[in-house]
């Protein structure tokens, strides 16, 4: 998955580096959930939406592609102020620069609340026809979208907030979102919040890490950190159903492994539940693996702590 990378792309706002690598499953959904989010957002303060997604993965990281949004938002009343808050979160507000008007101070009222939401929980799907064992994990994501929607949203509003409080000469601390910030206190956490972007990758409830607690932990400001969370929380929730869905294409010989379902594309799932074998679904997979073990297995011990630690990079 090897699109180049533009000057200005930025994983700041919802991913900030380091991160490890993404499986071609865990790139793809999570671009589709990025690209939801993002026109849930645009749509809601009033702005223009984009034909083509500004958004880029390159080395199996997704990056939000900071020129693309300049050109879609640089006309539009309050976009220069959005697209900067999209790409350069820990920026500062240009002179003169206005956010969207009216929505804004809605939707800020409004996610106070919507931060208590409780996701839906996790149904294991029970033993069926692999086609409805798919169509079962696709509405199982569309129930959690509204609450990734909303996460998205208040990241955005935030960054676009802390921006302009900088402009104002406030001297703002890195942050981090509401799990990782208790977590990294000594306090109970829900780690179902806290692992890698990544279904491949289990959360730290079921595969605890040792990461050392810092003497002088970072605090939390509104809704920063909050779409990594409730994303690990969805993953986690949509574990099973991929688990029954790869059970079902290993039983019919659709595939050798059970994890060859990491190693296709989202928008591809459907072709796991046909009784022929894809013929070209072989070779892609192998050929997935190679790129991500390629990056994995290329990567030092202080890499891979540093990617260990992902889920508490500090937010600007």
């Amino acid at each position: 998955m090897g699109t180049s990378l533009p000057a200005r792309a930025s994983s700041d706002l919802l991913l900030p580096a380091p991160q490890p690598p993404l499986t071609h499953l865990g790139a793809t959904l999570l671009r589709h959930v990025v690209v939801t989010g993002l026109r849930y957002t645009l749509y809601h303060l009033g702005l223009p939406l984009p034909d083509k997604a500004p958004i880029r993965i390159h080395e199996l990281r997704l990056y939000l592609d900071g020129e693309a949004l300049d050109r879609l938002l640089a006309s539009a009343a309050g976009g220069p102020a959005l697209a900067g808050a999209l790409s350069e979160p820990g920026g500062v507000a240009a002179t003169g620069e206005r956010a969207p008007r009216g929505a804004v101070f809605f939707h800020r009222q409004r996610l106070r609340w919507a931060r208590r939401r409780r996701l839906p929980g996790s149904r294991p799907p029970a033993p069926r026809s692999a086609e409805s064992l798919e169509a079962r994990l696709r509405r199982h994501l569309v129930e959690h979208l509204p609450a990734l929607n909303d996460a998205f949203l208040d990241e955005t509003l935030t960054a676009l907030d802390r921006r302009r409080r900088r402009r104002r000469g406030a001297d703002l601390q890195p942050c981090l979102g509401p799990a990782a910030g208790a977590w990294m206190r000594g306090h109970d956490a829900p780690l179902t919040g806290l692992g890698p972007p990544d279904a491949f990758r289990r959360s730290w409830a079921e595969s605890p890490v040792a990461v050392d607690r810092p003497a002088t932990p970072l605090g939390a400001d509104g809704g920063r950190g909050r779409f990594r969370e409730v994303y690990r929380q969805t993953l986690d929730h949509l574990r099973p159903h991929l688990g029954m869905i790869s059970d079902s294409a290993l039983g019919r010989g659709v595939t050798g492994h059970r994890d060859d379902i990491f190693f296709l594309p989202f928008e591809l799932l459907g072709d796991l539940t046909r009784e022929d074998k894809p013929q070209w679904l072989d070779g892609a997979v192998l050929s997935n693996r190679a790129e991500y073990f390629g990056l994995v297995h290329g990567a030092d011990e202080a890499t891979l702590a540093t990617w260990q630690a992902s889920p508490l990079n500090p937010l600007l």
